[in-house]
Parts: C-alpha cells; structure tokens; sequence
C-alpha cells in the first residue's frame, strides 16, 4: 500500500514548510513533489500568452490537469517509492481555476477527471490523505509579504483573486461528497505558530 500526501492551501499557508517537515519525519522510500511541474507551470505562467488569448480559459484549464496527469502517472504510478507528498494536486484545480479564476463552466469536467484518477489510483493500492492548511487571507499576505523572494501582493485584483481561492478550497474541503472512501482529509489550522502546525499535522498523520 502506497500513501500519497497532498499538501493544499493558498500561498503563505506554509505548505513547503509542512511537506519539508513530512519529509524529514517519514523512513525509508519516499519522494517529495510539486505540481504542476516543468513547462507547464511555465506556461500557467506566462502573461503574453493570456494577454494574447492563445491561453484562454479551456486552454490553461486543460494545462493545468494534463500537468497533474503526468505528475501522477510519471512520478508515482511508474515509481517504486512507498510514500509521496505532493505540494499542492488536483484540489487547487478547483481552488484556483474554477473559483478562484471563475471558470464554473468546467466543474462538472473537473469532478469527471478527478473521479477518472481515482479509478486509477484505487483503495486496492494507494492511501491519500489531504492535508488543507486552512489561513486567514491577511495572514497569508503578511507571510507572503516576508518572503526573500516576493516583494507581496500589491495588485488589488490579485489579492481579490488569492481570497476567491481560498473560499474555494474552503468549498471544496467542506463538501464531504468530494472524496472517496480511501481518501482522508485533515483541516489544519495555519493562522498559528509552526510549532502548533507541527502538532496538528503530526496528530493528523499519526507520527
């Protein structure tokens, strides 16, 4: 039986911090990953493109799930590893570009394919456990903005779009019906300090 990790929450929830801490707690064969991976999140990426409308929105919808079926099927279905912890998966498809974007038209195709998924990586094999790190939207900017790397969320329409994904996620985790039996969801309140995330994560995953 393999488990699967998935690690969610808008940006400045911690997600890195709790995948490296996973990482450092579980023995023996296991691998760390991020989706989506490679050119497709360069493409995801990419302003000319969606200025040009060459990526409109079915194009970067169906981007962002080919990027997620190559993760699973490359990195863990033809990988021999026990555990996987992937920093953010098909909840954030949800999250992100049905909510947070507003692309609705695509949700009953995005319960389709995520159901296709999980035939695949069935209860017979595979063990998910989601991990949502739910946080506060000033939280989440106060976090972002004390990054080496980010100068913050300045643009009014992007923090407009950060809150629309969090409610998204907060949707997606509340609705019990968007799970199969084999998957277990854990909330984790992020608003706290790391060592009380630690605690919550530990006592979720039982280590």
């Amino acid at each position: 039986m393999k488990n699967i990790y998935i690690i969610e929450g808008i940006d400045g929830c911690g997600k890195d911090f709790v995948q490296d801490h996973i990482l450092s707690l579980i023995p023996g064969s296991v691998k760390a990953l991020r989706e989506p991976n490679g050119p497709f999140r360069d493409i995801l990426k990419d302003k000319e493109l969606r200025d040009s409308g060459v990526l409109g929105p079915l194009e970067e919808y169906m981007t962002m799930w080919i990027g997620r079926f190559l993760v699973w099927d490359n990195e863990i279905m033809k990988d021999s590893k026990d555990t996987y912890i992937i920093n953010r998966s098909f909840p954030s498809t949800f999250a992100y570009q049905i909510e947070g974007r507003g692309f609705f038209q695509y949700e009953e195709n995005f319960r389709f394919w995520k159901k296709q998924l999980l035939k695949i990586f069935g209860p017979d094999k595979y063990k998910i456990i989601h991990l949502y790190l739910r946080v506060d939207l000033e939280i989440g900017l106060e976090r972002i903005g004390k990054r080496a790397d980010s100068d913050g969320l300045e643009h009014f329409e992007e923090v407009k779009l950060l809150e629309r994904t969090r409610m998204g996620y907060n949707k997606y985790f509340s609705d019990k019906s968007n799970f199969d039996s084999h998957e277990k969801v854990f909330v984790i309140n992020a608003n706290v300090s790391k060592k009380e995330v630690i605690f919550q994560v530990n006592k979720a995953i039982g280590l």
